[in-house]
């Protein structure tokens, strides 16, 4: 007997269809469009996917109030998932304006609330403004090491030195005479003089000591180690022996400095160099 003639397999070929439906374009392109989207899923922000996530909440909450009109779901579930979509939409746009909002505007009244201050708030705020330099130095020194704070407090120093030879032996404020060799070089600039000490060490306790540093070029300071023996002569003659024992007594000493301290001394050799400038240290 014929299997084909069977009412079993006539009715399988039956079922069959007649023609096999070619893969359509479309489920490759939406698989493309799927893996590219996740790259790009990948690349996103983290803002764009919190926009993201709320469009979702949205698509949400307008399915739930269509469930609601046909009576699916409750009126209070729709409000209160309302009210959640709301409050996120304020956190992400504080979040993402890094501002929290100050004041509320009431939708009666259109005023804003603000918070009332107290008095004992008022009069901190007011002993602030009046020592304002105060804390800032403060918190600067927080924020600055020793090292850093040494640097400031001696370019302050050494710019008050050279200002200070420069109008004692020249009269001006832009060249300077070198305390051991003589010669005149600029005070500031390319090839300017230097803040050289006459004992060598720079130790804390003659490190800022006005009359143990003096304006020297580089030769005499760097090449020459300071040229020792002109820079004692130059001290006997214009300070004296005992300026000059009081000042190697006084290199023997330890002195700590504090960053506090080094800002300090670098807003006190400033004050000096625009006194200078202004010509209102006349002794000098």
């Amino acid at each position: 007997m014929d299997k084909t003639n069977s009412p079993k397999s006539t009715h399988k070929l039956s079922s069959l269809p007649d023609s096999i439906p070619e893969p359509s374009t479309t489920t490759s392109m939406s698989a493309e469009t799927s893996q590219s989207t996740s790259g790009v899923k990948s690349l996103e922000s983290p803002y764009t996917k919190k926009l993201r996530r709320l469009k979702m909440k949205e698509d949400r909450v307008n399915f739930l109030a269509k469930l609601s009109s046909m009576g699916g779901a409750s009126l209070s579930f729709v409000k209160q998932s309302k009210e959640s979509l709301q409050k996120a939409h304020s956190q992400t746009k504080c979040r993402i304006s890094r501002k929290t909002p100050i004041a509320s505007t009431s939708l009666k009244s259109g005023t804003r609330k603000t918070k009332k201050t107290s008095p004992s708030r008022t009069t901190n705020m007011k002993r602030t403004e009046k020592s304002g330099t105060q804390e800032s130095r403060s918190v600067l020194t927080k924020s600055i090491n020793v090292s850093k704070a040494k640097k400031r407090a001696w370019s302050a120093f050494s710019a008050y030195i050279r200002l200070r030879d420069a109008k004692r032996t020249t009269g001006t404020l832009n060249e300077a005479k070198c305390c051991t060799c003589g010669k005149v070089y600029p005070a500031f600039g390319k090839g300017c003089l230097q803040a050289g000490h006459f004992i060598a060490g720079r130790n804390n306790a003659i490190l800022f000591e006005e009359t143990c540093v003096h304006a020297q070029c580089y030769m005499c300071n760097v090449t020459h180690k300071g040229a020792s023996l002109e820079y004692f002569y130059f001290m006997e003659k214009t300070y004296g022996r005992e300026e000059i024992d009081r000042l190697r007594t006084l290199s023997k000493t330890i002195k700590k400095l504090s960053p506090h301290d080094l800002l300090e001394i670098e807003a006190k050799y400033e004050e000096k160099a625009k006194e200078l400038k202004n010509g209102n240290r006349n002794n000098f």
